[in-house]
């Protein structure tokens, strides 16, 4: 279950509350009964640092066995995770890319990411997301274009701020971080 500290209807939460206590059963309101299957796992997920999302609702969480928190990837998390993607490979074939190249790259994307990151977080810039995702759509743009600037342009500056300001900051660092050509 996706995001459940989103959830806004009332009822919703106390019906899987129901669920995941030892009765393993819940009462709709047209008073369907059903019950969980004894080798279900319900597993949620949510992100803590995301805006609009808060703390996971007492109740729920005493019912759940296992709360594992996940620190963000390191840079060489993230680079090692892109790189090992079959998307990625196929796109390194087809642009004929080889692995040391694509390593190279990746790593300065990777370092231009948490620089990045740190001028968000020291001018209070809100609403940006710039996690794996942003920087492996970043990356293989890069695979398509050959100009990890451009590439930028279109993936990781979109999602930072809409704020031409800002946009521009952030394109100028990229261009002072990244060579024309590598």
């Amino acid at each position: 279950i996706l995001e459940p500290t989103l959830i806004t209807n009332a009822g919703v939460l106390p019906a899987l509350n129901s669920l995941l206590d030892e009765t393993g059963k819940t009462t709709l309101v047209d008073g369907t009964v059903i019950d969980i299957n004894p080798k279900s796992i319900i597993v949620f997920t949510t992100n803590m640092d995301y805006a609009g999302c808060k703390d996971l609702n007492e109740s729920l969480k005493s019912r759940a066995s296992t709360i594992i928190d996940f620190d963000e990837l390191s840079n060489t998390e993230m680079v090692n995770r892109v790189l090992s993607r079959k998307d990625t490979r196929l796109l390194m074939t087809e642009n004929k890319i080889k692995l040391p190249e694509a390593r190279k790259m990746a790593n300065l994307m990777a370092k231009t990411r948490s620089q990045i990151e740190e001028y968000v977080h020291e001018q209070y810039i809100s609403g940006s997301v710039f996690g794996y995702r942003e920087f492996a759509g970043w990356f293989k743009k890069w695979l398509y274009t050959k100009d990890a600037r451009k590439a930028a342009e279109s993936t990781i500056v979109t999602h930072i701020s809409g704020d031409p300001e800002v946009k521009e900051e952030i394109i100028n660092m990229i261009n002072s971080k990244i060579p024309e050509e590598m």
